[in-house]
């Protein structure tokens, strides 16, 4: 009644009021379930093994055949547009490291040349205009220089696979 809770606040009984008690759980409740050493509960179990096969899809060199298109492609949307579609390929590149510099079939060497002589003049288009910018910004617009990374990275990457095509080249022609 409210009376009686109105008594029980005055009093100071609601404060001392505890909880009702909880039904104690069975402790044979919380016991863990027997271990057994063999789960399939038979001791010759045997285990099969499945062997996957590579797709085309997923071949090494297709993978820096895409790698190199792509590049290709977003280094001309940079010269038109922005050198931040160069980030794309730059990604790829720390992806993709060993597979460009490993692949050395002759479509990932051709393109590897054109893909480094594209990167490089749209690097040097871009490092003029930046730096024309940041004169005339009195420095303030050398920030802008940031976006250069990419690019470099990308001409990192495909000048160690041409060196690499080089050395396996040398290789092939000393034995």
């Amino acid at each position: 009644s409210p009376t009686a809770y109105a008594g029980a606040q005055t009093t100071g009984e609601a404060l001392d009021a505890q909880p009702p008690p909880y039904a104690k759980a069975n402790e044979d409740d919380y016991a863990p379930p027997p271990y057994s050493e063999h789960p399939g509960g038979d001791e010759s179990t045997v285990v099969t093994t499945t062997t996957v096969h590579q797709s085309p899809a997923m071949d090494d060199g297709m993978l820096v055949t895409a790698f190199h298109i792509t590049s290709i492609v977003c280094c001309m949307l940079s010269l038109i547009l922005t050198p931040l579609f160069e980030i794309i390929p730059a990604v790829f590149c720390c992806i993709l490291c060993i597979q460009i510099k490993t692949s050395n079939t002759l479509l990932n060497r051709w393109l590897n040349v054109l893909d480094l002589v594209l990167t490089l003049l749209a690097f040097l288009l871009w490092l003029v205009v930046l730096a024309a910018f940041a004169v005339v910004t009195y420095g303030v617009g050398a920030i802008l220089l940031v976006l250069l990374i990419p690019y470099i990275v990308v001409l990192m990457a495909t000048t160690t696979a041409l060196s690499q095509f080089c050395m396996d080249e040398q290789a092939t022609h000393a034995v």
